[in-house]
C-alpha cells in the first residue's frame, strides 16, 4: 500500500503502524495496489483507495476490513 502524505493520522505514524503489524508500505504509488488517504494524482481503476479509517479499523479489529466500506471517492 502507498499512504498519501496529506493522511490524518500522519503518513510517518501510519506507516509505523502497518510496518509493525507485518504490512508493507510502498515509496510510490505506481508500486501500490492500495492508496491509504487523500491522493490527487491520476486514478487508476486497478487500485483501492482507501480512507485512513480503514488502517486503523483493521488494525484494532484484528483483521483485514472489507474495503466496500472504506472507499474514497473518485
Amino acid at each position: 500500500m502507498f499512504i498519501a502524505p496529506a493522511s490524518s493520522p500522519p503518513r510517518a505514524k501510519l506507516c509505523e503502524l502497518v510496518l509493525l503489524c507485518g504490512g508493507h508500505v510502498s515509496p510510490t504509488p505506481q508500486l501500490a495496489s492500495l492508496i491509504i488517504g487523500p491522493y490527487r494524482g491520476k486514478k487508476e481503476p486497478r487500485i483501492q483507495y482507501l480512507s485512513e479509517k480503514w488502517v486503523l479499523d483493521s488494525i484494532t479489529q484484528h483483521k483485514v476490513c472489507d474495503f466496500n466500506d472504506y472507499q474514497l471517492l473518485q
